[in-house]
């Protein structure tokens, strides 16, 4: 798990950079089309999600409820997009994803914490 983690971490940063690794190789990427900035940041959404629970396996840590894999992706996500954006640009109509993410990611939170609440509600 430490060597995917430690491949999957720099896979998900660099193509803030143009690059982006295809196992074994590095390659310039160009982010001139909505398609690839779309996988690009899904990827990397993927990829630092994968290592986010990979570094919280390694510390004995348990998500705190179901919907929490889906609201830390969300999350990384939203943040590529909005990486990605605002240093390649694109078309206008790509932040009204980002505005419906962002929505998403607020009634996710409120719902992570419910649940979060529950399962801890007997436990002491």
């Amino acid at each position: 798990m430490i060597v995917l983690l430690f491949w999957m971490i720099p896979a998900a940063v660099i193509p803030i950079f143009d690059l982006v690794i295809w196992f074994p190789y590095v390659t310039s990427v160009p982010l001139d089309d909505l398609a690839n900035h779309r996988l690009l940041c899904v990827r990397s959404a993927t990829f630092i999600t994968i290592a986010y629970f990979i570094i919280n396996h390694l510390r004995h840590k348990k998500p705190l409820s179901s919907v929490s894999p889906v609201f830390v992706y969300v999350n990384f996500l939203l943040m590529f997009s909005i990486i990605l954006l605002i240093k390649n640009g694109g078309p206008s109509t790509e932040w009204f994803m980002v505005i419906f993410g962002a929505v998403f990611s607020g009634i996710l939170f409120y719902e992570n914490k419910k649940e979060s609440n529950k399962i801890f509600k007997d436990a002491w």
